[in-house]
């Protein structure tokens, strides 16, 4: 450990290096330390104490060597024995995206803070500091934790993959931020992704555990679970009970032979999104691009194929598609980011999913058709679809964005095996269990 440079948290020179690696790979960062080294009363290293108090597994303060730094040490100190401090650490430590995040949302107020702080110590007498000042800190640390929470959200959005987001690179984490953070539609999807993610892996939970629970036939084996009542009375009479016994190590008890939904060899999800214009009222696009998100993570767990297929007028229609639901997170925002804004047709995106589903090796494919319009469908391409659920057990649910519940949804119907109708995008629970207990 160093105490060089008037840091006052015991550091290593690789501490040293990842700090100034991060005020050189994000702009706003080097403003916020310039601020301070300018600062006549000298709270150069106030940032990089924090970003060490925040990120460093063990944060240890360090005895001060100057006057300065001995009132920066009694700042530091209330603020490290605060529980907000202790609150935002759970999200902040060995986590250096999170800890620079958190630095920026509290370099200004820290400032101030410390500002305040050397004020109260050079009156005369010395005044100690106000309970304000450290109520002052805890309510800013407060809103530093929400501030970091929402940028985490942010980038972990578009991992598909859960626990990948400890493999994130901190320049990609720093540009997904930016990239989401300016635009109001990203920043709301982001901030559904999660809740949306969690309901369909809980989901696709439940369905694994209840994956064999048909009864399909009648097979030999020793699962006292799954045993014949028939076999199951030999129990009870002392002259049969030996023979169940050896039938039972033998492996040759009748019991019932259970199957389920949960198979190898699935075919693609192919999720249909209205990218028209109507979709960008009322939160209608987000809704439905965190449904494809959560979708997608599903489609990565169970390995299954999965496209995007954005689609708006007849001649508007754009494919992301995700080999295994495998995708970096870029491609994972620029499909999501992707939309058209335009007329709305039907048969466009059908045929780009028939397609897929075609040149795909497995059967059972799942198409999900995300809109808040009306469109007409040809009876050729009807029949089409009627002959491919047929030929592979295709499945197409489909879901009726329609606030005013005046939509006509008799086209869907006449293609769908099922039709959500979702008039409240605020009270979605119901309508999300049921799409994401079925795909």
């Amino acid at each position: 450990m160093t105490h060089v440079n008037g840091y006052l948290i015991a550091h290593t020179e690789a501490d040293r290096w990842l700090w100034q690696h991060m005020t050189e790979a994000d702009p706003d960062l080097a403003v916020l330390q310039d601020s301070c080294e300018q600062d006549v009363t000298g709270a150069g290293s106030l940032l990089p104490d924090l970003f060490c108090a925040l990120f460093k597994a063990k944060p240890a303060l360090e005895p001060p060597q100057t006057e300065n730094q001995a009132e920066r040490e009694n700042l530091l100190r209330e603020l490290m024995a605060s529980q907000e401090y202790r609150e935002l650490r759970v999200t902040t430590r060995l986590r250096p995206f999170e800890s620079a995040e958190a630095v920026k949302a509290l370099a200004e107020p820290l400032l101030e803070a410390w500002r305040d702080w050397r004020k109260h110590s050079e009156s005369k007498p010395p005044v100690a500091p106000q309970d304000a000042l450290a109520a002052k800190l805890r309510g800013s640390l407060r809103l530093a934790h929400a501030a970091v929470l929402e940028q985490q959200a942010f980038v972990q959005a578009w991992d598909t993959d859960p626990g990948s987001e400890s493999r994130l690179d901190l320049l990609e984490a720093q540009r997904l931020a930016k990239q989401v953070g300016a635009s109001p539609l990203m920043r709301r999807l982001a901030l559904l992704a999660g809740r949306f993610k969690s309901l369909a892996l809980r989901q696709h939970a439940v369905r694994v555990r209840r994956g064999c629970d048909e009864l399909a036939d009648v097979e030999l084996g020793c699962d006292l679970a799954r045993v014949l009542p028939c076999e199951l009375i030999s129990l009870r009479n002392p002259r049969l009970r030996p023979l169940f016994f050896a039938r039972y190590v033998e492996r040759k008890l009748l019991q019932y032979r259970l199957t389920g939904r949960e198979t190898l060899g699935q075919g693609p999800v192919v999720v249909c999104l209205d990218s028209s214009g109507s979709m960008d009222q009322d939160g209608r696009e987000a809704w439905a691009k965190a449904v494809a998100l959560a979708l997608l993570t599903v489609a990565r767990r169970e390995r299954r194929d999965f496209a995007l297929v954005h689609f708006g007028s007849a001649s508007e229609c754009e494919v992301f598609r995700f080999k295994r639901g495998i995708g970096d997170r870029q491609s994972v925002v620029n499909a999501l980011g992707f939309a058209f804004h335009g007329g709305t047709d039907f048969e466009r995106p059908l045929r780009e999913a028939i397609a897929m589903i075609q040149l795909s090796r497995h059967q059972r494919a799942d198409v999900v058709f995300l809109t808040d319009g009306c469109a007409q469908v040809g009876d050729d391409l009807l029949h089409d679809l009627k002959q491919i659920k047929k030929a592979t057990q295709l499945r197409i649910f489909s879901v009726l964005i329609d606030p005013t519940g005046s939509l006509d949804d008799a086209t869907l119907q006449r293609f769908s095996n099922e039709v959500l109708r979702l008039r409240d995008l605020t009270d979605d629970q119901a309508a999300l269990q049921e799409l994401f207990g079925r795909n």
